[in-house]
């Protein structure tokens, strides 16, 4: 336990979270997961791994009724640094899964 001394360490709210599309994190879980499309990825940035969730969310902030038949949500893959139940609270953060990195290269 004395190696843990010597490792520099931050605050969890001084982390830098990984762009939005970045290479997974090798040592993270990666989940599937939905994103809200209204507007863009930096007006409205809210990640989830239900798509219940999603909906509520598009019902509470946007306004959007399930009874519009449209899909304001995408599915992606996701990471997150922290538990859910931890004081900072998980937040995800999209990444690219292995199958489309390789995508569009001729």
């Amino acid at each position: 336990m004395t190696w843990v001394k010597t490792l520099d360490l931050i605050e969890p709210g001084e982390l830098r979270i990984p762009t939005h599309g970045s290479l997974p994190v090798l040592q993270l879980l990666i989940h599937q997961g939905f994103a809200c499309t209204v507007g863009s990825h930096e007006s409205c940035s809210t990640l989830t791994c239900s798509q219940k969730k999603i909906e509520i969310h598009l019902s509470k902030v946007h306004g959007w009724a399930k009874k519009h038949d449209t899909t304001l949500w995408r599915a992606l893959w996701m990471q997150h640094f922290f538990h859910s139940s931890s004081p900072t609270g998980c937040h995800y953060f999209e990444v690219k899964k292995e199958e489309e990195e390789g995508q569009g290269q001729g």
